[in-house]
């Protein structure tokens, strides 16, 4: 049984490195989720969501109850959510090009519910592929995305893998012009 597990954890770890944000959660909180996830499967997100941040706080690594950090508790917040939504966006990774999967494993990829603030799909932050002076991130907004395209689950995965790669394509260079003269 330990084995299995630890096949698990790190299939689960490799799994979901797409979905964490400047480092929340990090590797020790990620255990702590997947093994709350095992724990009280079924459970809703929202009862995650809850005991995690219960968690973090009463552990004191990143944030806590006096000086809490609202943007950690966010990322790990969004982490644990994606992990309920992971098809449309894992969907979308596996059906790119093994080269730009090999790029993509270099970049985070978060998912977020800030798309209406941002009026978006999704966002590229960094400075591109060829300059390594900023962290490169790719934020898919899946409030925004399953606001537009959740009505049919093929159109919302068919989106999320255009975003995608339309933010990929930010990645490798091209402006909003050129990706838009891509199709995407």
């Amino acid at each position: 049984m330990p084995d299995r597990w630890t096949d698990l954890v790190r299939r689960w770890l490799a799994t979901s490195r797409v979905l964490t944000a400047g480092g929340a959660p990090d590797r020790v909180e990620q255990y702590l989720i997947f093994q709350t996830l095992v724990g009280v499967w079924p459970a809703t997100v929202e009862r995650v969501e809850e005991y995690v941040q219960k968690a973090l706080r009463e552990a004191k690594r990143n944030t806590n109850w006096v000086d809490q950090n609202a943007e950690w508790e966010g990322a790990v917040s969004s982490f644990v959510r994606a992990i309920y939504q992971i098809g449309p966006l894992r969907d979308a990774i596996d059906a790119l090009p093994e080269e730009f999967q090999a790029v993509l494993g270099r970049i985070a990829v978060v998912v977020s519910d800030l798309g209406t603030a941002h009026h978006a799909y999704g966002e590229y932050f960094g400075d591109g592929i060829g300059r390594e002076n900023f962290e490169d991130r790719i934020v898919i907004y899946q409030d925004t995305l399953e606001r537009d395209f959740g009505h049919d689950r093929e159109l919302l995965a068919r989106q999320v893998e255009q975003t995608l790669r339309h933010e990929l394509a930010h990645h490798l260079g091209w402006d909003e012009r050129g990706v838009g003269g891509l199709g995407l």
